[in-house]
Parts: structure tokens; sequence; C-alpha cells
């Protein structure tokens, strides 16, 4: 038996395009619908206020038949000391036999499968001649979601974004137009700058057990 291991480096260069993890994420959520997927609750730790250390295992069935499960940690705190707020490992075994397949980096696939779920949601349910995105919060989950919901709308032409940390919005500007030539990127400094105006609004910050509801209805 011979177990893959792979690392963020290796996944990363394949090259997968948001696209097509949008479209089996859409996979996913059909199969999810037709009743073809075992997915338990999500079981957990919290060794910090306001962080996880989650377990979530799934077998997706149909022409799929995949199983296997992810270790994922989501600490806030870890912003702040320049760390990752999400991290964790894969564990993919064979449908048919259990064997252990791969251990994978899961922060690639965290990152890209989170922001295409918030772009199968457009694809459904955003007006389509959308042309204005705000973005609150601008860290992995900032790039990755505005990237999916522009492959979606291809119409979005200006993203208002926001941080708390000022630091984050040269990185995401310069991330963002790398990834979305043609995207102007405007620096807000509020969430209601941000917002005012805009067709759509994602959210990507931390999960914490009492979150503050920011975007105010009005």
């Amino acid at each position: 038996m011979e177990i893959r291991i792979l690392s963020f480096e290796e996944i990363d260069a394949l090259g997968i395009s948001v696209t097509e993890v949008m479209d089996v994420v859409e996979k996913g959520f059909r199969l999810k619908g037709e009743g073809k997927v075992e997915l338990p609750a999500k079981i957990g730790i919290h060794p910090r206020k306001d962080c996880f250390i989650h377990a979530m295992p799934c077998f997706v069935g149909a022409d799929a038949d995949v199983a296997g499960i992810k270790w994922v940690s989501g600490y806030p705190s870890n912003q702040a000391k320049g760390l990752p707020y999400i991290n964790g490992i894969m564990c993919l075994n064979e449908a048919e036999t259990g064997i252990v397949k791969s251990i994978m980096d899961a922060n690639w696939i965290t990152a890209w499968r989170t922001g295409a779920a918030t772009g199968v949601c457009a694809r459904h349910m955003a007006d389509p001649d959308a042309g204005t995105l705000a973005v609150i919060g601008l860290g992995v989950q900032g790039r990755t979601n505005t990237v999916a919901l522009a492959k979606a709308l291809p119409g979005l032409r200006v993203v208002k974004a926001y941080d708390v940390y000022t630091q984050q919005l040269g990185k995401y500007k310069s991330l963002i137009e790398k990834d979305l030539p043609g995207i102007n990127v405007l620096p807000c400094r509020s969430v209601q700058e941000a917002v005012d105006g805009a067709d759509v609004v994602v959210t990507c910050t931390p999960i914490v057990a009492d979150p503050e509801r920011f975007v105010k209805s009005e």
C-alpha cells in the first residue's frame, strides 16, 4: 500500500482553476440534495476562546465514490501574530476498502472550496448584471471569494474592500489585480463605506461564538 503525501505547494502547482472548483462544489451540493452524501455533524474542540479544531468526515457516493476527513483549526488570534487563521490536513480513503490513499495539506482546498461555495450561490442567486462587490475581510478567504464571485458574475468591475487590519489592503489589492486584470479595487475606511452602492456583499471574517453584526440592515 502506498500513501501519497501532498504539500500545499504541490497542490497549488496543479493550477486548478476556481471555475473547476465551483463545478465540483456544485456537484457535491447536488449529490447532497439527492441523498447520496453522508455528512455527519462536525465535532470539535475549543482550546482557546473563539478558537476551534474540527473533525469533518464525509462520504460522497454516486460516481464520485470518495471518503475522507478534514482536521482543521481556526484561530482568529493568529492574525495578530502573522500566522494563518485556518490550518489543517486532509486524509482521503478508498471508499471500496477503506484504505488510506492520501494525506494532504487542507489549506489550499479550504481556501478555494469556501470561495467556490460563494461563487456557486452567486451563479443561482445573485443579480447576473452585478457590477460592484463589497468584501469585508481581506485575508485568504477575501481573495478566494472575490475571484470566485468575479468568475460567477462576469459583469463585476469594482471591488470595494475593507479590513480592520489596514495592512491587509495592500496585499489584497495586489493579489486581486494579479488574479483579475481589469478589476478596480477601492480601499474603504469603514464597513458602511464598503457596502454603500454594492450589488453583492460578502463577509470573510473569523467565526466567533458571539459575532458582531457589523453590516446593519439600514
